[in-house]
């Protein structure tokens, strides 16, 4: 692993998690996104990742094997951006996927975007900001579903959002 003596480490759905950096010039955050089974999500996924106001990240998105559209769709946006590396693996499910992720990852700090989700434009910003200015180790924010989702979750006969499960955009305490 490439943590070191020294890292700080834990891992939750939303956190953002700081890591003794491996030398080089690397990114200052690297966003992970286990991707599965999401062609009809991951677009607005990775389009709120690309358009963050916070620039100096690599978005790695991890297919885990998914027999969809996906495995195309993150070869286009590693094609367009240069920000954004692709990882190919046989399904191993979502931790294995989260795991690949962080041994790849470069990035000073680390955090998790599931590939149904969103996030607002200032998300890398805020949590990368609140970790520098309180000397943070791991930097974490609760999350809201849009209630747009969970609309269109109902009229198609779901409990939930978009899909089973939750469809969420961060929602940052400051």
């Amino acid at each position: 692993m490439p943590f070191g003596d020294k890292a700080h480490i834990a891992f939750s759905s939303k956190a953002i998690v700081n890591y003794l950096p491996i030398g080089g010039i690397m990114p200052k955050i690297s966003v992970i996104v286990p991707v599965y089974k999401v062609e009809e999500f991951l677009q607005d996924c990775v389009d709120s990742i690309l358009n963050q106001t916070f620039e100096d990240f690599e978005c790695i998105l991890v297919d885990d094997g998914s027999p969809d559209a996906c495995p195309a769709l993150c070869d286009n946006y590693a094609k367009q951006d240069s920000r954004v590396r692709v990882i190919h693996q046989e399904n191993g499910g979502v931790s294995t996927a989260r795991n690949t992720g962080i041994r790849c990852a470069q990035g000073e700090w680390i955090t998790f975007v599931d590939s149904d989700d969103t996030i607002k434009t200032s998300f890398l910003e805020k949590l990368y900001t609140e970790a520098l200015l309180n000397k943070a180790d791991m930097v974490c924010c609760s999350y809201f579903t849009d209630p747009q989702f969970l609309e269109e979750g109902r009229k198609e006969g779901r409990k939930e959002g978009r899909k089973e499960g939750t469809s969420v955009q961060v929602n940052l305490p400051f």
